[in-house]
């Protein structure tokens, strides 16, 4: 089984000129492993997808720096951005969300901005 998907993708945000680089994460492994032991990671972030609706709570443990989250909903919407979060904290409580986002900066992202991907 493999970490990372072999997927690169670029998340346009509909009317704003943000461009994220991302790796698409859409197997157990990859994440599970997310941002924890990256060291200098090249990519603007993590693009996860579960494939279904579901409740995503996270951790920053073994995280060496303060990211952003990001929970988007089926349509790609995003539902909820949660900044500068501390690195090796315990538990974030989430919410529902198809796909999550962990980026090094959201930049001018914000809630209900619907992604392109």
């Amino acid at each position: 089984m493999r970490f990372q998907s072999e997927v690169f993708m670029k998340i346009k945000v509909l009317d704003k000129n943000n461009i994220f680089d991302v790796d698409y994460c859409d197997n157990l492994l990859s994440q599970i492993r997310g941002w924890m032991f990256r060291i200098n990671y090249k990519k603007d972030g993590l693009l996860f997808d579960f494939k279904r609706v579901k409740r995503v709570d996270l951790h920053t443990l073994f995280v060496f720096d303060r990211l952003d989250f990001v929970w988007v909903d089926s349509e790609r919407k995003v539902i909820e951005i949660k900044k500068n979060v501390d690195n090796f904290k315990f538990r974030l409580k989430g919410i529902e969300a198809r796909y999550l986002l962990e980026l090094k900066s959201s930049k001018d992202l914000e809630q209900n901005d619907t992604l392109l991907f």
